[in-house]
């Protein structure tokens, strides 16, 4: 999550449209969920209970080719 901070500071300051699903064991408990439900962020981003399955997660769909999409954190096994 930590790279990813600064990541959304630079979409921010940059007015860029993007989002955030973050999923975690215990969503209220995710690492720097205090800050993200807070503006500027919280319109950005989602919270989910963890992913337990492959491939992309259900709200993304199937992104455009144009859409980046990154996944990082533990198997979920």
């Amino acid at each position: 999550m930590t790279p990813l901070l600064s990541m959304m500071r630079r979409l921010q300051r940059n007015k860029a449209d993007w989002q955030l699903h973050y999923y975690a064991r215990d969503p209220e408990q995710a690492p720097f969920g205090d800050m993200l439900r807070q503006a500027p962020y919280r319109d950005h981003v989602r919270f989910y209970q963890s992913l337990r399955r492959e491939g992309c997660p259900p709200p993304l769909g199937a992104p455009s080719s144009d859409t980046a999409v990154m996944l990082c954190g533990p198997d979920a096994s």
